[in-house]
């Protein structure tokens, strides 16, 4: 079999393949659970605070706080937990970053490193045992400047990486997490359900997270009355996971949700969505695009059972809920009234808008007009909504005249009232433990309110967009894929896949449908990609071959790629690109080639050139990999992706990481050639392919 084929891997791998790969998670079955606690006390104050964390990394720029819990300024860091492993074996660990750290193995001294001493950056080696070792790192910041951390290790195995989430476990019973975590539960709980809208500080501040609800302008073209009635009188009922309060009066609240739904309806835009009649064959095309965008990953349908957890949202009363033509303009783009919203763009054209709405509202029992129209009140209606709190977090051309305790009387006050209160006027059907999270969050004061904590506050956004519903994550494999498993392809399949012609999405599923892990997505991609993907602003989108889109999450973009970046270790901001090395650079298109080297060609394209011989896969265009991809990362991933990604199709050429069989070039040493290829790389969309020997199809489609 040549070199360059996609199905190539090296003799010994399948052997060796458990010893390469990241260990799987195993402390689940001992009662662990992943990732590290994380305890940081503040030098000035004392005071200490803790929660638990994927990684042994951070990054806190100079005057910022370490948490929220803390103020900015001086700190230490200690990560508390347990490294899994497979196989008994010595490793080395290394710090990256600023400042010392220094790390214990079962009580044993594995590193003492400091930033300014070069040759203490690398411990001696240790030996792990198979299953858990308990570990102990501690992180003392610079005195000045930003605090960076980063622990690597290494192995006989392989050389020194970030150790991945998916070998780290903690126990959910240690002392510090069971101390702090209930204030932080609670400060998200204060956030998401949108606490600081009624309770405004007494001196206007910035605020870190000011979420608000969905603008009432134009609600009564969109939304049938009789579905906002139900809504407003009792919104867990229709949707378990709604973080909108009960408000109603405790005299009549039937009579006042009908007179609000009344004036609500009066809100209608001079412009009412236009009614679109569902071409023959729609339904059947949007019950495709259902498919092929992972609805199914997030919503289950009129009658669909569900064993899903988190439980996914019934699309159910879509008929009952949405006025003709407007769950189209929604579907258009979800965030027009309502920018915070969890449900994303994917930049549907109109057809597809139409398709999917005329195949959702194919599954749903129709409206059924009520025998007589309710007797309600608009004047009334407006009146009740001006005065019970709810424009606190909704926009509607009507002034707000509710009042309520100020952020610093809520703090003040005894816990055990207000809307934590059953039966309380304002009714978040908190449960017991919500309660709990709360009370303990209030007692810690409102500081924290005003403090920026981008990690936490992006894992507490990746769990609210669900987007484990779509891609794996340390681990955890996604909603999507356990719905519809991929089918699998006999081995000894050699049957070429013709490359897919533009638009014609039956045969562009024949190649992998696999979809990006997030496990590595903060320390892989550099953060102005990351932005630039969440904002759907890709030019060209890097994976065209996939029918999966991958939407648009623009109000959290920045945020998310931020939260991500620090949460491996590093900055906000794209490290400096290099100036290519000229003479490794053209040993490095050569080594990319199918002619010369290793046939990355074969499944990726370069510039303008498609991918020459896919096959089962494709990869990212070449030229788009040194404005992605951070460069020590992509070194990482030449010399070994299936230690990064075990679903990976993309081969591995050095099985020991040193030589590769590829001798013409560089003598075959692994990390000078991946270096070369690297160094091409930078060339970014100025990229040449390489002078391949073989001639190139003129119709060959490119992607």
């Amino acid at each position: 079999m040549p070199l360059h084929c996609p199905r190539f891997q090296p003799p010994l791998l399948a052997a060796l393949l458990c010893a390469l790969l990241p260990t799987p998670m195993v402390g689940a079955e001992v009662g662990r659970e992943e990732g590290t606690v994380l305890v940081v006390r503040s030098e000035i104050s004392g005071v200490g605070d803790a929660r638990p964390a994927r990684l042994v990394a951070l990054h806190v720029p100079q005057g910022e706080p370490p948490t929220p819990f803390l103020p900015p300024g001086p700190f230490t860091a200690t990560w508390k937990g347990f490294i899994e492993v497979d196989l008994r074996d010595r490793f080395q660990f290394a710090f990256e970053g600023t400042g010392k750290m220094t790390l214990t193995v079962e009580g044993k001294t594995a590193l003492e490193a400091d930033s300014q001493v070069p040759e203490s950056l690398v411990g001696k080696r240790v030996r792990l045992n198979k299953g858990a070792n308990r570990f102990e790192a501690t992180y003392y910041g610079p005195g000045d400047g930003d605090a960076t951390a980063r622990l690597l290790w290494a192995s006989t195995e392989f050389p020194l990486e970030p150790i991945p989430a998916t070998v780290l476990t903690h126990s959910p019973t240690e002392g510090a997490l069971l101390d702090f975590e209930a204030r932080h539960r609670g400060r998200n709980l204060f956030v998401e359900y949108r606490c600081i809208r009624c309770h405004r500080p007494s001196e206007e501040r910035p605020l870190h997270e000011d979420w608000i609800g969905p603008s009432l302008a134009g609600i009564g073209g969109r939304l049938h009355p009789s579905w906002i009635t139900s809504w407003i009188e009792n919104p867990r009922a229709m949707r378990p996971d709604s973080s909108m309060p009960r408000v109603l009066p405790k005299e009549n609240p039937a009579q006042t949700a009908r007179d609000i739904a009344a004036y609500l309806a009066t809100l209608a835009d001079a412009t009412q969505a236009a009614v679109i009649e569902a071409a023959e064959g729609q339904a059947t095309l949007g019950a495709e695009r259902f498919e092929s965008l992972g609805c199914i990953a997030c919503h289950t349908l009129a009658g669909e059972s569900d064993s899903v957890e988190p439980p996914r949202i019934s699309l159910g009363p879509v008929a009952a809920k949405w006025k003709p033509g407007a769950l189209r303009d929604f579907l258009l783009k979800p965030n027009r009234h309502y920018p915070m919203i969890r449900m994303p763009d994917f930049r549907l054209s109109e057809g597809e808008a139409n398709a999917l709405a005329a195949f959702v509202l194919s599954q749903a029992p129709p409206r059924l007009a009520p025998d007589s129209e309710p007797v309600a009140d608009p004047e009334q209606g407006r009146e009740a909504l001006a005065t019970l709190g709810c424009l606190a977090c909704h926009d509607a051309p009507i002034e707000n005249r509710a009042t309520a305790p100020s952020l610093e009387a809520v703090f003040g006050s005894s816990s055990e009232r207000g809307c934590l209160l059953d039966g309380a006027s304002v009714d978040f059907s908190f449960s017991a433990e919500e309660r709990a999270d709360l009370q303990d969050f209030l007692a810690s004061g409102p500081e924290a309110l005003f403090r920026s904590d981008p990690v936490e506050s992006a894992a507490h956004r990746l769990d609210h967009l669900r987007c484990n519903a779509c891609h794996a994550i340390d681990g955890r494999g996604d909603v999507w894929t356990a719905l519809r498993p991929p089918p699998e392809r006999a081995e000894d399949s050699e049957a070429e896949l013709e490359l897919p012609e533009e638009g014609d999405a039956g045969q562009i599923v024949a190649i992998d449908q696999s979809r990006p892990s997030l496990t590595f997505a903060g320390e892989k991609l550099r953060p102005s990609a990351l932005r630039a993907i969440l904002r759907g602003e890709c030019d060209p989108p890097p994976r065209p071959w996939l029918a999966a889109r991958m939407p648009s999450f623009t109000e959290c973009a920045e945020l998310l790629a931020d939260g991500l970046a620090r949460t491996h270790g590093f900055g906000p901001e794209d490290p400096p690109r290099e100036t290519p090395d000229p003479e490794l650079a053209e040993i490095g298109r050569k080594l990319v080639s199918q002619s010369e080297g290793f046939g990355c060609t074969s499944c990726h394209g370069v510039g303008d050139r498609p991918p020459q011989a896919v096959f089962e896969t494709m990869g990212v265009n070449l030229m788009l990999s040194a404005e992605r991809s951070r460069k020590d990362f992509l070194a990482r991933w030449l010399l070994n992706p299936l230690r990064i990604d075990p679903r990976s199709k993309m081969p591995r050429y050095s099985i020991d990481n040193k030589k590769t069989p590829l001798v013409t070039l560089l003598d075959g040493d692994a990390p000078r050639q991946f270096e070369a290829i690297c160094q091409y790389l930078l060339a970014g969309r100025d990229i040449l392919p390489p002078e391949e020997t073989a001639a190139i199809p003129p119709d060959t489609p490119k992607h």
